[in-house]
């Protein structure tokens, strides 16, 4: 698949930011620090693969050192560790979003994600037999 270059110029009041948060956030990552042709690495695949700041590797690395276990599996030390963590985890992103953390639900990709409210809400509005039809919106 050829390689199509455009590009692109933002000053930082186009991002709403400034040159230094653009600065700190891009050092947040540090796959951005690659350069491709000679030009800073800008990464627009992210529904494919999402790039993870440093605090994320650093809290994966932590739990794969310390407590990998099969989450909600087992009674023993390291999953009832893992569980813990994995709960604890729901319960940030609950507060984060102003939700219970029961209302949350994991999914492993916005693939399945979006597949699952779909047929959620399908199911409940339309019953069973019923169809439904998907548009594109304006943009």
């Amino acid at each position: 698949m050829p390689v199509v270059e455009t590009p692109v110029t933002l000053t930082p009041s186009d991002a709403g930011l400034t040159d230094a948060e653009i600065h700190r956030i891009r050092n947040d990552f540090p796959i951005l620090g690659t350069e491709v042709n000679g030009r800073p690495l800008v990464y627009l695949d992210s529904g494919a693969t999402s790039q993870n700041p440093v605090s994320v590797m650093e809290a994966e690395q932590e739990f794969y050192e310390q407590r990998n276990a099969a989450v909600h599996r087992g009674a023993h030390t390291l999953a009832v560790e893992a569980t813990d963590a994995y709960e604890d985890a729901r319960a940030a992103v609950a507060r984060l979003v102003g939700a219970r953390a029961g209302e949350l639900v994991w999914t492993s990709n916005a693939t399945e994600g979006i597949n699952l409210v779909a047929y959620a809400m399908s199911n409940a509005a339309l019953g069973r037999g019923g169809g439904a039809a998907l548009r594109r919106g304006p943009g």
